[in-house]
């Protein structure tokens, strides 16, 4: 009789375990359904990782020390392995790191950038959650001792004399990053404020003096419907 006793209540602590991952997979389903930020099963949006740019950095090579942007930290920490090291990751960080970060990214950083010696930067060019164009862009674009050398999924600088084989490429393929990271975050259910309105600077960088006038109008649109609901 107790080892009947045992196996109820096993048998109705499997069915509750089963009962709750159940109900978990329908949370999930539910999300995904609700929010098309990502593609279903992964869990992630490539095109807004630095996939092809983790892979320049590795084969040019470009020279560390290696400044790269905190949301990328994690993607990039495992797709180095360790080679070069990541500047700041989601696992290791401290609030001066992070004001580091803050300035380079911000356009201001260029003690930090002394003091740490960097060499190479991969840098997210819209902030995730605003759609804003992240300052730092426009810096190293036009800082005299920095050249773009990879915009195809990042923003990937170098700092001169330029590494051998390493040449630089046109500015205009940075804002063409940006108007491709723009409209996958127009894709989200809740799309960012700002992400016309950088797409309006991209194009006005670009020469389309049409499409930047047209750009802004999504922006006014989604901020309209958020006042109303409001």
């Amino acid at each position: 009789a107790p080892a009947r006793r045992r196996d109820v209540r096993a048998e109705r602590a499997e069915r509750a375990i089963a009962g709750v991952a159940a109900l978990v997979v329908l949370a999930l389903l539910a999300l995904e359904v609700r929010d098309r930020d990502y593609p279903f099963g992964a869990g992630v949006d490539f095109r807004l990782l630095p996939r092809e740019a983790a892979g320049f950095v590795r084969s040019a090579p470009l020279e560390p020390p290696v400044f790269n942007s905190w949301d990328w930290g994690g993607y990039l920490a495992w797709a180095w392995n360790g080679e070069p090291r990541t500047f700041l990751d989601g696992r290791l960080w401290d609030s001066r790191s992070l004001d580091e970060h803050d300035a380079v990214i911000g356009g201001g950083g260029e003690a930090v950038i002394e003091r740490w010696g960097f060499r190479t930067v991969v840098l997210q060019p819209l902030f995730r959650n605003s759609g804003r164009l992240v300052p730092g862009v426009t810096w190293f674009l036009t800082h005299p001792g920095w050249r773009l050398v990879h915009a195809r999924d990042a923003l990937v600088f170098a700092r001169l004399p330029l590494p051998g084989g390493v040449t630089a490429v046109p500015a205009a393929d940075a804002w063409q990053v940006i108007l491709r990271h723009a409209a996958v975050l127009k894709e989200q259910s809740d799309p960012p404020l700002h992400a016309d309105y950088s797409r309006a600077v991209a194009y006005l960088q670009l020469g389309d003096a049409r499409a930047a006038r047209v750009a802004p109008a999504g922006g006014r649109a989604v901020l309209g419907d958020r006042k109303s609901v409001v």
